[in-house]
This record gives C-alpha cells, sequence and structure tokens, in this order.
C-alpha cells in the first residue's frame, strides 16, 4: 500500500479526528503508524504531552509560547501519517495561540478517549492551562 494510500484509509478510520487548521480542515490520527513515523524523526508523544504538563494552571501570559509550541508539535505529531515529507514547521510556523482554543480541545479529547482516565486528567488540564492563559492575554480575570 502506498503512503497516499494509507492516508486515504486512515481519513475514513473512526479514531481519526478532523480540525479546522491554517483555514482547511486537516486530519490527525493517533495510532502505531503515527508512533513509527514520529519515532522516526526521534520525537515520542509522552515529550509532547510532557510539554503541557509543566504549565501551572494559574500561570500568567508567560506560559503562551511554551504552549504554543506544545500545541504545534501535538499537531505535527497527528499529521504525520497523512501528509508525506511533513517537516514540523509546516505546522509550527502557523500554530497561533487561538489554535490552543481550536485546535487542541478535539485532540486532547481524542488522546483521553484512547488512553483512559490518567490521560484524560492529563488533557482536561492541559485545556484548563490554556484557556486560563489566553483569558488573561484577553484581561479577564
Amino acid at each position: 500500500m502506498t503512503f497516499s494510500e494509507r492516508a486515504e484509509r486512515l481519513k475514513t478510520h473512526p479514531d481519526t479526528v478532523t480540525v479546522e487548521f491554517c483555514g482547511e480542515e486537516v486530519h490527525w490520527y493517533l495510532g502505531k503508524l503515527t508512533y513509527d513515523l514520529a519515532r522516526a524523526k526521534g520525537i515520542e508523544l509522552g515529550d509532547v504531552i510532557g510539554a503541557f504538563d509543566g504549565v501551572e494552571e494559574d500561570a500568567g501570559i508567560e506560559v503562551l509560547e511554551p504552549l504554543v509550541k506544545a500545541g504545534a508539535r501535538l499537531v505535527y505529531f497527528g499529521r504525520l501519517p497523512f501528509e508525506e515529507g511533513l517537516e514540523e514547521a509546516d505546522v509550527s510556523d502557523f500554530f497561533s495561540v487561538g489554535d490552543i482554543h481550536r485546535v487542541i480541545p478535539p485532540l486532547m479529547d481524542s488522546l483521553g478517549a484512547a488512553a483512559g482516565a490518567e490521560a484524560a486528567g492529563k488533557a482536561e488540564a492541559a485545556q484548563r492551562k490554556a484557556q486560563g492563559a489566553a483569558d488573561r492575554r484577553k484581561g479577564r480575570p
């Protein structure tokens, strides 16, 4: 099966998530293929998710940069099975603060559903951290 054929097949997989990123709908998938492709690039999902752990829920605006970087890396991770030759900068150069709220929650929900209660708790915590930081950026308490 070619890369393109595999990508097309994965688009209909029940665990594939579709999100709007950079003005277009993109697919995101977490499975063995994703892990294999990411490992070949030296990326482990635990490291990607771990980047969200270091952010305190009551942190200020200074957490936005690490959240943007972690969010971009999470999107990149799950996009690997769909775009042959995808580079991390193809995602990170276009990932914004607003994408933290638009893109990350459905991906974290997918992670939580796949990995159980522990991942779900981390996903919820990351969402709260991102929301709190963005609210402070907008001047909301």
